[in-house]
C-alpha cells in the first residue's frame, strides 16, 4: 500500500451518503483551484494536493496569455484570503471515496473550519448546507460552475448554479475581464460514458 492511500485512509470519516476528512491544515495554495494540505500520521506531516472539484480558474503562469495569468494570480489572492495558512480545512466528496484527477491530486469540496452542518433534502440524501471554499471561488467570480469533472450533486448543483448566475450578473472576478473564457469553461462537459458495445 503506498504512502498517499494510506495518508487518505488515515484521514476519512464515511458517511453512508458520503465521505469526509478529519480538520486538516492548509500548507499553501498552489493555484486558483488547487491547495496543498497537512495529513498528519502519527506527528510526522505529509502534503497532500487537493483539486477543488466543480471550479476551474485561470492560469497563472505558463504559455498562457497576460490577460489569463493575471487573473489567474487575482484568484490565487481571493483563494489566499479565504484559506489563511495553517487555516483547518474538511475535505468532502459525495462519493464513498475520494477520486483523484489524472495528476494525481484529491478531489473535494473544501469547508472552512470543521465538519460542516448537513441538511436532508427531499429525496433524504445529506448535504453540507454552508458554502464551500469551492462555491465562495463562484461566487466570486473567479470560476464558473465547472462539469469537466462530472456534475455535482443535485443540493450542491443548485448552490453552484446560483452562485454563477449571481457573479456573472454583477461581471465579478473574470466574468468582467474575461466572459468568453469564463463561458468557454462553463460549458466545459465531462467526456460520456461509452458502453461496452459500440455498434448502433
Amino acid at each position: 500500500m503506498n504512502k498517499y492511500r494510506v495518508i487518505i485512509l488515515s484521514l476519512i470519516v464515511s458517511t453512508v451518503y458520503a465521505v469526509e476528512t478529519k480538520a486538516v491544515s492548509v500548507l499553501k495554495i498552489i493555484g486558483g483551484d488547487t491547495i496543498e494540505v497537512a495529513a498528519d500520521l502519527g506527528g510526522i506531516l505529509y502534503p497532500v494536493r487537493v483539486r477543488l472539484l466543480y471550479v476551474v480558474t485561470p492560469k497563472s503562469r505558463g504559455d498562457k496569455d497576460k490577460s489569463e495569468i493575471d487573473n489567474g494570480k487575482l484568484a490565487i489572492n481571493f483563494l489566499a484570503s479565504v484559506l489563511v495558512p495553517k487555516a483547518k480545512v474538511v475535505l468532502w466528496s459525495q462519493n464513498a471515496q475520494f477520486e483523484r484527477d489524472k495528476e494525481g491530486n484529491l478531489l473535494a469540496v473544501v469547508y472552512r473550519d470543521r465538519s460542516p452542518k448537513m441538511e436532508r433534502d427531499e429525496l433524504g440524501n445529506d448535504w453540507p448546507k454552508v458554502e464551500s471554499v469551492n462555491e465562495s471561488l463562484v461566487h466570486a467570480g473567479f470560476s464558473p460552475y465547472w462539469r469537466k469533472l462530472g456534475d455535482a450533486p443535485d443540493a450542491l448543483e443548485l448552490r453552484l448554479g446560483l452562485a454563477e448566475a449571481s457573479a456573472k450578473e454583477q461581471q465579478a472576478g473574470v466574468w468582467k475581464t474575461d466572459p468568453l473564457w469564463m463561458k468557454d469553461m462553463a460549458s466545459d462537459r465531462a467526456d460520456p460514458v461509452r458502453s461496452g458495445n459500440s455498434s448502433p
